[in-house]
């Protein structure tokens, strides 16, 4: 038996369609069943004349409404997040970088903000108008630090009023914050970071990923092989654990409870309660009083001072500690010996050839190439002669640096155990016994290392 039916919202009509329904028995049905409008004699015709192959035909079809729409945030397409990347050089896909974090300038666009939309009544095949339905997503509207200027149709253009990232908010803002924060692990979730305000990570950044601000950097937990950069402070609140890759750098602070096998360098202090097998160098201070407050088996360098319980350990692992010059003094110190040794050896080389070509001359005229090779030479010698004296002052006034550390000093709470190396400016000393609680300074008048 051919039967008719209406879909759910009205719409439309449909004849399951068995062969065996007359014209009239159509008509009626489709007068009982309340169809009025959209009817569609071409599909009914068709169908009674064996047309119609299908076995649900729709006959009767309504006006479907146009739906509500909420207002909505369009953000910027770079603001947008995606899967990935690709990688330049190795056309591979880099999970890592996904551009999920759109930092912004005072001013900078954020996006447009589009108005609620009425929505427009459809009519079912029963003649009844459908009303458009509430839209299901919220309401979105510009939040805090975010400005809007009016564009065509009722729309807002958006801009930051802050230097900051931009995110959506869980009630449907946007708006622009100065600290991006990350509810979980900063691994292929979120990828990669870089923000121009700070960083608040509630668990840990994984192995291999790479998180910059421009403010500060808060990690409730750890920091894994990553490569993390804070110009402010960065604060953690357990380990940072070193790597291949791993670097953990910040403008004037970096605190944490322990570290291992990290790679540390902070513009001011640097905070530990003890740290094992890592490189690290702070421009002021190293800190390690809290807790075991044990440094051991690495390689420290402070400008000032360093501040520990326990330095070294009962094995007689090799730990080296070094105050009296900044670790940027230092290096460019050690780079300035290298280009002297370099300069020194080329310019041996060049007078060798002044001395060659004046030995061979014997009374004769040069030749044009001899001349231009000797004039060459002659030019060398003399910016070598010139670059050599300036590195010399170079070196002199470093190592002045190096002396005047009188006020500076290594202290230990509680024990230096043997095989620590320490040096204070240019002055060393290696512990051959294990010594309990004392201070390192460098005398002035003998340049050596006493133990206070």
């Amino acid at each position: 038996m051919a039967q008719i039916h209406i879909n759910t919202d009205r719409t439309k009509a449909f004849l399951n369609w068995d062969g065996c329904m007359t014209l009239e028995e159509i008509s009626t049905t489709l007068e009982e069943l309340g169809v009025v409008y959209g009817i569609d004699h071409a599909s009914i015709e068709a169908a009674l004349a064996g047309k119609q192959s299908d076995t649900e035909v729709c006959i009767a079809n309504g006006l479907e409404c146009v739906p509500k729409e909420a207002a909505r945030v369009e953000l910027l397409e770079e603001a947008q997040q995606t899967s990935g990347t690709i990688d330049v050089e190795t056309q591979c896909m880099d999970y890592r970088e996904r551009g999920g974090v759109h930092s912004v300038k005072i001013g900078d666009p954020v996006g447009t903000w589009f108005p609620r939309t009425k929505g427009t009544p459809g009519k079912g095949v029963d003649g009844q108008a459908i009303e458009p339905k509430e839209p299901a997503e919220k309401d979105q509207w510009r939040g805090d630090f975010v400005r809007a200027v009016a564009g065509p149709d009722g729309t807002l253009d958006l801009f930051s009023e802050i230097k900051g990232v931009i995110r959506m908010g869980p009630s449907g803002d946007v708006y622009v914050t100065d600290v991006f924060e990350v509810k979980g692990d900063v691994d292929l979730s979120c990828g990669n970071l870089q923000v121009a305000g700070s960083i608040h990570v509630v668990d840990t950044i994984r192995n291999g990923f790479r998180v910059h601000a421009g403010q500060d950097i808060h990690v409730d937990i750890a920091i894994e092989n990553a490569d993390v950069n804070a110009g402010k402070s960065l604060v953690v609140g357990a380990g940072i654990y070193g790597g291949d890759i791993g670097k953990v750098r910040a403008g004037e602070l970096i605190k944490a409870k322990f570290s291992q096998n990290a790679n540390m360098r902070s513009g001011g202090d640097i905070v530990l309660s003890f740290d094992t097998n890592s490189t690290i160098e702070a421009t002021r201070r190293i800190i390690a009083t809290e807790g075991e407050g044990r440094l051991r088996g690495g390689v420290y360098f402070a400008g000032e001072c360093i501040i520990a319980k326990e330095l070294g350990s009962p094995n007689g692992t090799t730990t080296r500690v070094q105050v009296g010059m900044g670790p940027k003094e230092h290096r460019e110190l050690a780079r300035i010996k290298n280009d002297l040794r370099r300069a020194q050896a080329k310019s041996k080389k060049v007078q060798k050839i002044l001395e060659e070509h004046a030995a061979n001359r014997a009374g004769r005229a040069l030749t044009k190439e001899q001349a231009d090779k000797v004039r060459t030479a002659m030019k060398d010698q003399r910016e070598l002669i010139a670059s050599v004296a300036n590195l010399e002052l170079n070196q002199s006034d470093l190592e002045a640096v190096m002396k005047n550390v009188n006020p500076l000093a290594i202290r230990i709470e509680k024990t230096v155990h043997a095989g620590v190396q320490i040096q204070i400016g240019n002055a060393f000393l290696k512990i051959e016994n294990t010594l309990q609680g004392c201070t390192f300074r460098r005398d002035a008048e003998t340049e050596e290392i006493t133990c206070i």
